[in-house]
């Protein structure tokens, strides 16, 4: 009896030897980064001339961008991006450019009635994308950005159409180094130049998108 009892020990042990050194083969995956790409107008740039009349801010502003189409490129790979991490994959984002908050970050609204200013309050910013990418540095960031219609309402009210330049596509590139890690999240900061990147054409307005990164940061 004892020495069945030695043998099967020894055959358990040996089993246990052999579990612990396989292997499948396969790595274990990494764990995803966050892209989050963050747009803002700049913030000096206020006014825009319309026959004559130089506009001001107001609570009613509005110039509405859409931006879609986000792929973070590392080489010929590219990763898709979506407006939030929701398992929707929601494609697209609108954003106002005109859009202010008081200098303590409250929103400025319609129901406002103090007089705005370039110094007593900003643009906003928002977020435009916010999807998952695997760790590694990537090369190039691509999106779409269009927009149809600018309205501003001080000294008086002009609602003016916007187009594309002729045979501009609506999708841009910007080059760069922007690198994901596990379990963190890269900002990219975008600036806009919403009036500066107005050109008067007949009755409306060729829409040029000055448009810069000013910042990547892991946070």
């Amino acid at each position: 009896m004892l020495k069945a009892r030695v043998c099967l020990s020894a055959v358990a042990v040996t089993a246990l030897i052999i579990i612990a050194g396989c292997t499948t083969g396969v790595e274990p995956s990494p764990h995803p980064g966050v892209l989050r790409v963050v747009l803002t107008s700049k913030q000096t740039d206020t006014s825009l001339v319309i026959s004559s009349d130089t506009t001001h801010p107001s609570r009613w502003d509005e110039f509405w961008a859409t931006v879609y189409g986000g792929r973070l490129y590392q080489g010929a790979n590219y990763v898709d991006l979506y407006a939030t991490l929701s398992t929707d994959r929601i494609p697209s984002a609108q954003q106002n450019l005109l859009a202010r908050e008081w200098l303590d970050g409250t929103p400025i609204t319609i129901r406002d009635t103090a007089t705005i200013t370039g110094t007593n309050s900003r643009y906003r910013k928002g977020t435009v994308f916010e999807f998952y990418a695997p760790p590694g540095t990537f090369d190039r960031l691509d999106f779409a950005l269009t927009a149809t219609e600018v309205a501003t309402y001080i000294p008086k009210i002009y609602i003016n159409p916007i187009v594309l330049p002729p045979g501009v596509p609506a999708v841009m590139s910007f080059p760069g180094s922007f690198t994901m890690q596990e379990d963190r999240t890269t900002e990219v900061v975008m600036e806009i130049a919403p009036f500066e990147s107005l050109q008067r054409y007949q009755d409306s307005f060729l829409f040029n998108r000055k448009i810069v990164v000013v910042s990547v940061t892991t946070l």
